[in-house]
């Protein structure tokens, strides 16, 4: 084949690449800016027993193509496929176009009679220093996102100043490094070196760009962004590799590393969502399914609860509460007797779990129930009956079980079972079909990350993410295609295409954040303000990949050490966010205050969050995500106050994403702002506290622009809203009994008048009106009003009277 047939070039939407033959490197570029140059695909194959064993291919000089004639492309495509002899047989290397991305894949294939390989990696872009950017000066503004291993583990934007471990507490004792890091990756402590499970992203704020580096495969291989930055340029480097961990590739086969997705993109998180939805079709998500609104025993009870604790929130629940819509009754820690003992109960569950998941459907409810499938205490029952089943070492001929953690909580240490052992499956089997058969409905699975340790194992010829993967698969099996399943504990992508809830932040607690924390600079341990943070950093994988999983809202005032101001700046988050929702208070001590919060929480809707300054600063404080009432659809945002004093939060609809005219109304204090254009403020918000805004774009049409009965001020009590010969007709609901404020834009409404002698009306502006008036279930109200003079009304006439 000739030379002029080569694809040299593969043109992606705003992306290009561009392949040098003779020397086997390529080059990324965004319109006029060079991404990366100099880049080539690499497979370190190990030749030894050892990591140190490993030795690295790239691709050499004069490539030649690996496909047919017939499907091979011409010039200017959107694919293209190199690959380069070595004496094992061929590395190679494929990129295409998919919309605005460029996909790359690295692979080997092992020629007929020759020896097998063992693959540690394959690296598709492997960028060298001086390459990333080339000709910028600079690095100071430079900025690194860093995805954690887990849900709990810290995730974010950091100044590539910091060293590679800023993310994780200050003091990091070894014996946890399992729940919160891969263990087979180093946590360096230099500055600039960060190691991003999946996916990472690097922005330059002077130059307004950015770029993610993604796998879009999760099912088999725990896959890394490496981001070292350098002090200059020229020491800076990216590498992003498929981890097979020794996978073996014989005579004859051929083994591609998980597709890697490059997305140029600006400081919005365009290029993030892009990637998710990447993810999505490459997993074959076609559509997220939400589970319904529900209560679980947790962070009231924790590992103390009783059977008499559910009876009580059940009876409270499917009686004086039921209008609060929860419907899923979620039985977390502490029915076991050990943690692994599953199939068994301890004596404050003396009936069993059958009987109670009976009477949890009987009164209409969903029953569900927590497990930790790949978890044992050393106390278990399974762990001393079934040594083979723990992830272990040898040492000295010995089998040592690996630690995989201490709970201070369980007061014992724990350890993980292997998801490769057929009895292993078999028994995940067992439970899931015994609570399945028992009626649960609903599952969450804990410490996910415990099937994952590095060890021996039962089948060492498939990675740790095929093995988890495969064991998540049996538990879908067990319990049916029509029952929720929820995850958390572990990698966030691992469950992709089989989990339709996946928890993305660490456990929520009743306390915002604690000395501990701040002393030792920590953000992985349970606490709000460390939960948020990770459900903000992460928000654009919610409601594209999965229902995310924000943990639950607490809002009680007793047996708290959570204020007012931080129970509503929670109760935000989950609202702006849109994902799963679960309640966790015990609710008969509930206070009319604490009911009016969970009251205003639910209906709960969905929707796909974004958090538009996550770039802008290594603590970001906006989340916003755009809803839909009758109407219309508008935004609603979220603008915490991080600082231990009272604050103004002022932002511009730019930082918001948004462009034109808008009526804003901020739900704490039921203020109406009036139109903006540009800038908005709210002030005094207390330590913690947040402004919650409904952003409605200013029409000649008359909309619903603020409400008081639902934190989502509108999609969720905004029934109808329709024009009348003589003025507008409304519609509302509430689950609960209350006090009702909406505020309407009525353009050209002149004065406004309700018949109903409990409805007031009242002129914010030109045009916007409040109505205050009692409700409990469904309510219309008619408004009539007569024609506002000329030159009164209009999209631009929405200055306030007062």
């Amino acid at each position: 084949m000739s030379e002029e047939r080569f694809n040299h070039v593969v043109e992606a939407e705003g992306c290009r690449l561009e392949f040098d033959t003779e020397a086997g490197k390529f080059s990324v570029t965004a319109g006029e800016t060079t991404l990366f140059e100099g880049a080539f695909g690499l497979a370190v194959l190990l030749e030894g027993k050892k990591k140190r064993d490993a030795v690295a291919y790239s691709l050499k000089e004069n490539l030649r193509p690996f496909l047919s004639p017939a499907e091979t492309r011409s010039p200017n495509s959107h694919f293209l496929a190199f690959e380069s002899r070595e004496d094992w047989g061929s590395l190679l290397f494929r990129a295409r176009a998919e919309g605005k991305a460029l996909v790359l894949e690295a692979g080997v294939a092992v020629d007929e009679g020759a020896n097998p390989i063992s693959v540690h990696s394959l690296i598709p872009l492997h960028v060298p220093p001086g390459g990333v950017w080339p000709g910028r000066r600079e690095v100071k503004n430079w900025r690194a996102y860093v995805n954690g291993f887990q849900c709990w583990t810290p995730t974010g934007v950091v100044k590539v100043t910091r060293p590679g471990d800023y993310l994780f507490p200050r003091f990091f004792p070894r014996k946890f490094k399992p729940m919160l890091a891969n263990t087979a990756t180093p946590v360096s402590s230099d500055a600039g070196m960060f190691d991003s499970e999946w996916f990472g992203a690097l922005a330059d704020l002077e130059g307004s760009d950015s770029v993610v580096i993604g796998f879009t495969g999760v099912r088999r291989a725990l896959s890394q962004v490496a981001l070292h930055i350098g002090y200059e340029t020229d020491d800076t480097h990216v590498d992003a590799a498929a981890r097979f961990e020794g996978r073996e590739v014989g005579p004859g086969e051929t083994l591609w590393s998980e597709p890697l997705a490059i997305i140029p993109g600006g400081l919005e998180p365009d290029n993030f969502e892009t990637y998710a939805e990447m993810v999505a079709r490459e997993q074959g998500v076609e559509a997220v399914r939400r589970p319904p609104a529900g209560w679980c025993s947790w962070y009231q009870y924790f590992t103390a609860v009783t059977a008499s604790d559910i009876r009580k929130n059940l009876d409270a629940l499917s009686g004086e509460h039921s209008r609060l819509g929860i419907e899923v009754i979620q039985i977390d820690d502490g029915y076991q007797p050990a943690v692994g003992d599953w199939l068994e109960t301890n004596s404050r569950f003396p009936d069993g779990m059958k009987p109670l998941a009976g009477e949890i459907a009987s009164k209409g409810k969903i029953p569900g129930i927590w497990v930790a499938p790949f978890t044992a205490l050393r106390g278990s029952r399974v762990f001393h009956d079934h040594p083979d089943w723990v992830l272990s070492t040898k040492r000295l001929g010995r089998r040592i079980p690996i630690l995989a953690g201490v709970s201070p909580m369980w007061k014992w240490r724990f350890y993980g079972l292997d998801p490769t052992h057929p009895e292993v499956l078999d028994y995940l089997r067992e439970v899931f079909t015994t609570f399945s058969a028992a009626g649960y409905r609903f599952f969450k699975l804990d410490f996910m990350t415990c099937g994952m340790l590095e060890g021996v194992r039962h089948d060492l010829t498939i990675t740790r993410a095929e093995a988890v993967r495969a064991a998540l698969q049996v538990i879908r099996e067990a319990v049916g295609p029509d029952a929720w399943v929820m995850a958390a504990g572990g990698p966030v992508m691992l469950g992709v295409g089989i989990l339709d809830a996946q928890r993305v932040s660490g456990d929520v607690a009743p306390f915002w954040h604690s000395g501990f924390q701040k002393a030792i600079r920590d953000r992985a341990t349970p606490g709000t303000r460390n939960s948020i943070l990770n459900t903000m950093e992460r928000a654009f994988l919610s409601g594209r990949l999965f229902d995310g999983d924000p943990d639950v809202l607490m809002v009680r005032s007793t047996d708290t050490k959570m204020t007012l101001a931080e129970r509503r700046t929670l109760a935000s988050v989950l609202a702006v966010f849109g994902g799963s929702f679960m309640l966790s208070d015990d609710v008969a001590l509930l206070s009319e205050e604490d009911l009016a919060l969970a009251a205003a929480s639910v209906p709960h809707p969905h929707a796909l969050p974004r958090c538009p300054d996550l770039w802008a600063d290594e603590t970001p404080r906006l989340l916003v995500s755009r809803l839909e009432d009758v109407s219309g659809l508008y935004h609603l945002a979220c603008a915490i106050n991080w600082a231990g004093q009272p604050r103004d939060a002022t932002m511009t609809l730019a930082e918001l994403g948004l462009e034109g005219r808008y009526h804003a109304c901020e739900f704490w204090s039921g203020a109406y702002l009036g139109e903006v254009t540009d800038e908005l403020t709210v002030e005094g918000l207390d330590p913690h506290a947040c402004a919650l805004l409904r952003l409605t774009e200013a029409t000649d049409a008359p909309r619903l622009i603020g409400s008081s009965m639902n934190l989502a001020q509108g999609a969720s009590e905004l029934e109808r809203l329709e024009t009348t010969p003589g003025g507008v007709s409304l519609a509302v609901v509430s689950p609960v009994e209350c006090m009702a404020v909406v505020t309407l834009s009525l353009p050209g409404a002149g004065d406004a008048t309700v018949a109903d002698d409990d409805v007031t009306i009242e002129r914010l502006s030109t045009t916007a009106y409040r109505l205050e008036f009692g409700l409990e279930g469904r309510r219309e109200i008619e408004i009539t009003y007569s024609p506002s003079p000329p030159g009164g009304e209009g999209r631009g006439g929405g200055d306030r009277l007062y």
